[in-house]
């Protein structure tokens, strides 16, 4: 019976001046009934309806497919709580929303509200995406989504206001771009920026615009990092940070042009940062300036290289010294 509706809808299309193969892409409709509304121009698909596009399958109660001009298939809807999958029999992207729009001559694809997409590797997850909306370019592998961005990957959370994510023509991840208000939590650390640029397969995370890190060291003391630009290389567990850079430790406070949080070469933790250029280190009433300064964290101490200038504040004169 599926098959009979199926071959009649093709049937029905192909009536209606519709030629697939000129798509470039076949597509495939199956529902349990169907109504061709001649005025608009368009059809409604209902019950258990299955669209398949090339290696894209979706999903839902209900779907309308408008032709255009030339009386071709141009933009089908599907609603409500559509589904729809990506597999090319390796890697999979999953997409569910509310309402699921997609244009079948521009090969785009737009989910609203209460969207998740789950990208999978070899079936198992390893990105999922929340937003309010998803839109996904299928001929350059490219998904964004837009507002009250929440992603899960591995041991990383993110969110932000708008987030990109590419994949290649394997369906493998490749980058994650955050815009706006991003926030990157990966236990025991936690740093925000205006955008994010993360690579899944370098696993380097860059920060720009008005970057703050909060590390965490094993002892529970935490390390505050600020920077118009900071770049974190988690294979090496290294830190730089550049423009403007601000770092506070205990009764630490340093200030300089660029700086590297290293980790110990047996612990492999952070314990080491190193200020590159003119910097400023400020400790109670004790200023320190140098080209450069390394700052340990155990055990604590800095010290300081090139062109070493010392001052201390609320040092009582001679004469007052004097008269005590």
């Amino acid at each position: 019976m599926k098959k009979n509706i199926k071959d009649t809808i093709i049937i029905t299309l192909l009536a209606l001046g519709i030629i697939l193969p000129a798509l470039a892409s076949n597509v495939e409709i199956e529902s349990a009934k169907q109504t061709y509304d001649a005025a608009n121009n368009s059809t409604k698909f209902t019950g258990n309806v299955k669209v398949k596009m090339d290696d894209i399958t979706i999903k839902s109660p209900t779907a309308d497919i408008k032709m255009n001009s030339e009386g071709k298939l141009d933009v089908a809807t599907f609603k409500p709580n559509a589904y729809a999958i990506k597999d090319n029999g390796v890697n999979q992207h999953e997409l569910k929303a509310n309402t699921m729009s997609l244009s079948l001559l521009a090969k785009k694809m737009k989910a609203i509200g209460n969207t998740t997409s789950i990208f999978s590797e070899k079936r198992k997850p390893m990105v999922t995406v929340h937003a309010d909306s998803q839109e996904f370019d299928i001929k350059t592998n490219l998904m964004k989504a837009i507002g009250n961005v929440k992603i899960d990957y591995k041991d990383v959370k993110a969110s932000s206001n708008e987030a990109h994510v590419t994949v290649d023509s394997k369906g493998n991840v490749k980058k994650v771009k955050l815009i706006g208000n991003g926030v990157i939590i990966q236990e025991p650390n936690e740093i925000k920026a205006d955008n994010f640029l993360y690579n899944p397969v370098s696993n380097d995370i860059v920060a720009t615009g008005n970057t703050y890190t909060k590390a965490k060291l094993e002892d529970g003391e935490v390390v505050d990092i600020y920077a118009n630009y900071q770049q974190m290389d988690r294979l090496s567990n290294t830190f730089m940070a550049s423009g403007k850079v601000k770092i506070i430790y205990q009764d630490y406070v340093a200030v300089g042009p660029k700086a590297t949080f290293f980790p110990d070469k047996k612990t492999k933790k952070p314990n080491e940062i190193v200020f590159y250029g003119r910097t400023k280190i400020k400790e109670g009433d004790k200023e320190v300036e140098a080209d450069k300064i390394v700052i340990t964290m155990n055990p604590k101490n800095f010290t300081a290289e090139g062109n070493v200038k010392t001052s201390f504040a609320n040092v009582k004169g001679l004469d007052s010294s004097l008269e005590d």
